[in-house]
């Protein structure tokens, strides 16, 4: 198992970074209520946190960051470095790996992408992995996730509690989220789930994303209710586990789990138990009933803030499903 960590630098834990609702009581920050000045402000923060981060890259990080945009830029370059990362790494028998890296470097397009030390090395690496497969595809593995050393971290206690050390000591908090997105059976959301409920008994972590497709499976919209019910089994044992200390996240996946998403936020955190929990969510920009669900995770963390409940955090990211989401609606014919 691996983990994705992103980084924040903060002295205040919960609002680096983040859409703090319900902070005060009866009042909000929010897209019904911000002044343009307000704006001008979080548009200034968060262009000052990345010019911030920009120089405070080694030129190590500096040219690991140009390979990878080089690779991400170039159709074929995407292709290969997706095919290794999801096909390659995945394939934990040598021989089978060694096959389908031998099948990736036939096309004569696939590492066109790569500087010209690894292409070289891509090349031999795969007229060599049948013949010698125990000894080329770790040598593969080893570097492809160096490559993705600065966002991708093994699990493993002893080398994660070493860099939480080291961030700590700059002033960072980690959003640790375990690697892996919608699972196919409940056998592994459970242990999906374990993994996660175990990691907030970890004193080194505080704050986790989970996302209701790793900890739910097969989940079926038509069945709004039942879903809703079934996944909020599972996030009560998450808050449970977080306690009033940790912070849980709710991530985003696709367009269909906004709905279900929010529903099963509100719903859980509206009960007793969790009224005083301060918990997230995460609501993505390109998606254009994002601005509605806003504006109800506002008007909900008033009342709920007014009641004497906890705040809630709300991340805005990019999203990352614009392409597929796109390709998925083209193939049924939707607008």
């Amino acid at each position: 198992m691996r983990i994705y960590l992103r980084k924040y630098r903060s002295s205040r834990p919960w609002t680096t970074l983040g859409y703090v609702a319900g902070m005060g009581h009866g009042s909000v920050v929010g897209p019904s209520s911000a002044t343009s000045a307000e704006v001008d402000d979080a548009e200034g923060l968060a262009a000052s946190l990345l010019t911030d981060a920009a120089a405070r890259r080694r030129p190590r990080e500096r040219r690991q960051a140009a390979r990878l945009a080089r690779l991400l830029a170039d159709p074929v370059g995407r292709e290969t470095i997706l095919a290794l990362t999801d096909e390659v790494l995945r394939i934990h028998d040598p021989e089978r790996a060694a096959r389908v890296y031998a099948e990736l470097a036939a096309n004569p397009t696939a590492g066109s992408g790569l500087g010209p030390l690894d292409r070289v090395a891509f090349r031999a690496g795969a007229r060599l992995a049948p013949l010698l497969p125990g000894l080329v595809v770790p040598a593969v593995r080893a570097r492809v996730l160096a490559e993705m050393a600065g966002v991708i971290l093994p699990a493993s206690p002893r080398r994660l509690h070493r860099h939480i050390e080291r961030r700590r000591a700059g002033r960072m908090q980690l959003n640790v989220n375990f690697l892996g997105e919608a699972v196919l059976g409940e056998a592994e959301a459970e242990r999906r789930l374990a993994q996660i409920v175990a990691a907030l008994a970890d004193p080194q972590i505080d704050y986790v994303s989970v996302k209701i497709s790793a900890i739910c499976s097969q989940l079926d919209v038509l069945a709004f209710d039942i879903e809703v019910e079934r996944i909020a089994s599972r996030l009560r044992r998450l808050y449970a586990a977080a306690g009033a200390t940790k912070l849980v996240n709710l991530d985003m996946e696709e367009y269909r789990d906004l709905e279900l998403t929010t529903a099963v936020f509100q719903k859980v955190l509206d009960e007793d138990p969790y009224c005083s929990t301060h918990a997230g969510i995460v609501l993505q920009a390109y998606l254009p009933e994002s601005a509605a669900v806003m504006e109800e995770l506002c008007r909900w963390a008033r009342q709920r803030r007014a009641g004497g409940g906890a705040a809630i955090k709300v991340r805005i990211v990019k999203g990352a499903n614009l392409a597929m989401e796109t390709v998925d609606a083209e193939l049924h014919g939707w607008p």
